[in-house]
Order: structure tokens, then C-alpha cells, then sequence
């Protein structure tokens, strides 16, 4: 998990000649290869595709949104890879009548645990998930509902004949939504997107 308070951060990295901050964001999404060929060894960083899960949260004013929502940004898909909240609450209770600060949340990780008798799942095959074994390793699939899939299908079908432009500021909504999801549901002690999580 990465933060950036101010989104002037980004703007003054991604400005630098030959910087790739946001190729790499965009890669990183997708859990694609993502790395850097340097000179020597000591520097040289490269991290496998599906190996690894980026979560980066940014402070975005918005008349300090160009480094996201500029045209080229745009096209090359980034602000459609965010979800975007508003930090503001306008429901905030008058100063005095703020509620009490609340008690720690008691959560169990569904991360299967053999040797802990309270674990949700002894095995990840007990939690759904299934070892696909590739080139990098052994990883593991998530479990999808039929519904969210379906959804997927649906409108990769529609982009690949062509029925409509596959860019555009919605191109990954499906894809973000299936992420916030499947996070969703981890939060809830499950692994995989379920149809109520859907």
C-alpha cells in the first residue's frame, strides 16, 4: 500500500525526463511485469506478473487534478483505474455532540491457518481457491460468481465486435468494481466474490 497526500507529488515524478511512474501505475493494476533494467545488479528491480497487489491512495484537490485527469492521462487509462470518494461529510454532528471514538474492530482473516483451530479455512482449497501453476510460480485463482463473470464477458463482447469504443472514462469499471469486491468480501472474512458480495 502506497499514499501520497498531495497529488503535486505525482506531477513533479511524472514530469522528470523518462520518468514511467504512470505506465507503471497503469501496469501495476493489472499486476503485470513491472521493473527496471538499470546498470547493475545491486539496482536492478523486477517483480513478476500476479506476484504482487498495489494499493495507492492519493489527496486529490480538484483543481489540483491534472496530474490524473489531464487529457493524456486520460487516454492512457489512469483516473478510470481509481476509485474516486469525496472526503468531505456533510452530515458531520455540531462540535460537542461527536459520537465516541469506537471500539477496535475484532477481525479474522480468512487466510487459510492451518495450525490456528479458529481459522476460517484450513486449506486455500477449502477457501475455493485453486494453485495455477505458471511460469513465475504457483498462484492462485480467485473465485468469481457467476454473475460477475458473465458481466466481464458481456462487455469484453461488446468492445471486441466492435459495437462500442473500448476507451473512455468507464473502459475498467467492471475491473474496479471486481476488485473493490473481492476486497469487500476479504474485509467480511471471505476470499472470492460471491453474489451477495457482487
Amino acid at each position: 500500500i502506497s499514499s501520497a497526500s498531495e497529488v503535486d507529488k505525482i506531477e513533479a515524478i511524472k514530469t522528470r525526463k523518462g520518468a514511467t511512474l504512470m505506465a507503471n501505475l497503469r501496469d501495476m493494476w493489472t499486476g503485470k511485469l513491472v521493473g527496471n533494467g538499470n546498470s547493475t545488479d545491486e539496482y536492478r528491480l523486477y517483480m513478476d506478473p500476479h506476484t504482487y497487489r498495489l494499493g495507492v491512495f492519493i489527496g486529490v484537490q480538484p483543481e489540483r487534478a491534472e496530474a490524473l485527469l489531464g487529457e493524456g492521462e486520460i487516454h492512457g487509462g489512469t483516473p478510470q483505474r481509481f476509485l474516486w470518494f469525496p472526503v468531505t461529510d456533510p452530515w458531520t454532528p455540531p462540535i460537542g455532540r461527536e459520537p465516541d471514538w469506537p471500539d477496535a474492530i475484532v477481525w479474522a482473516s480468512p487466510i487459510p491457518d492451518p495450525g490456528d483451530e479458529h481459522a476460517r479455512y484450513g486449506t486455500w482449497e477449502d477457501a475455493g481457491l485453486r494453485n495455477v501453476t505458471t511460469r513465475y510460480g504457483v498462484l492462485r485463482e480467485l473465485w468469481v460468481c457467476g454473475s460477475y463473470r458473465r458481466e466481464v464477458l458481456t462487455k469484453r463482447k461488446v468492445v471486441l465486435s466492435e459495437q462500442v469504443d473500448g476507451g473512455g472514462v468507464e473502459s475498467h469499471l467492471t475491473l474496479c468494481r471486481g476488485k473493490l469486491a473481492a476486497n469487500m468480501a476479504f474485509l467480511f472474512g471471505e476470499v472470492g466474490i460471491s453474489e451477495e458480495v457482487w
